[in-house]
């Protein structure tokens, strides 16, 4: 039963992690100021969602700081800034509804998994 348990937390995480990638490569290719080419993830095993992870937490920070650095050089093209703030905000609520769908089949896992066991030393 420990064995479902852990297996099913870690296939969710998994799931959690992919959609995370899939949104990050959706507001990096939509992000058309970028100097680079990029070019989307593909969908990651088991080992590599951690390491995926990383490289768009890094790529998020990057731009994050190329953004404070122009607008600390005084630089600010309006119509850009709103398209970020616009791709940053989509991206903010399109995690935002992955989150509450990750604590609702959490709280059915738990549900379940009460009303399988009743007491904790049970498992």
């Amino acid at each position: 039963l420990q064995l479902r348990r852990r297996r099913a937390e870690l296939m969710l995480e998994l799931e959690t992690r992919k959609k995370m990638i899939e949104i990050a490569n959706e507001r990096m290719l939509a992000d058309k100021d970028a100097d680079a080419h990029i070019t989307a993830l593909p969908a990651p095993s088991d080992r590599q969602a951690a390491a995926a992870l990383d490289i768009v937490e890094e790529s998020a920070t990057n731009k994050k700081n190329e953004s404070m650095l122009l607008l600390e050089s005084g630089y600010d093209d309006s119509e850009q800034r709103k398209q970020r703030e616009s791709h940053a905000k989509a991206a903010r609520e399109r995690l935002r509804a992955l989150n509450e769908e990750r604590w609702k089949i959490m709280e059915r896992q738990a549900k379940r998994g009460r009303g399988r066991s009743p007491s904790p030393s049970a498992d």
